[in-house]
This record gives C-alpha cells, structure tokens and sequence, in this order.
C-alpha cells in the first residue's frame, strides 16, 4: 500500500526507487499488496497491477471485456 493505505501511485511513497532497490538486491520473489479497496475492489486491484507491472516494465494483458480506466 502507499502512504495512504491506498493503492501504489496514489499516495506519495516513490515506488520506482523501492523496486529499484528491490532489484538492485537481486530479489526475484513475490510482492503483495495490502490496501484499501477504494473506490472498490475491483478498480484498487486494476490500478495496483496497472501501477506495478507498468514500474517493473512487465507487459498488461487485460480483460478485453472490461472498460479500462
């Protein structure tokens, strides 16, 4: 979660520099995210991944049903 218990990108922790040091540890493992769900469920979870995959360069492969935000 970021600073504000919401989540990565919407609060102000710096996210690209704690994944950096993450890599620069050479740590390959999980991260899991803890936050609230606001404004849902739904949208929190879209948005953390949306947020973490774009920092870690990973490509989105997304639900061609759902609209995007």
């Amino acid at each position: 979660a970021d600073s504000n218990r919401w989540y990565p990108g919407a609060g102000h922790l710096h996210f690209p520099e704690i994944l950096e040091a993450l890599r620069l540890i050479g740590y390959d493992g999980y991260i899991t995210m803890e936050m609230e769900q606001q404004p849902d469920s739904p949208t929190a979870a879209r948005r953390a991944i949306r947020t973490v995959r774009a920092l870690l360069g990973i490509a989105i492969c997304c639900d061609s049903t759902r609209p995007q935000e």
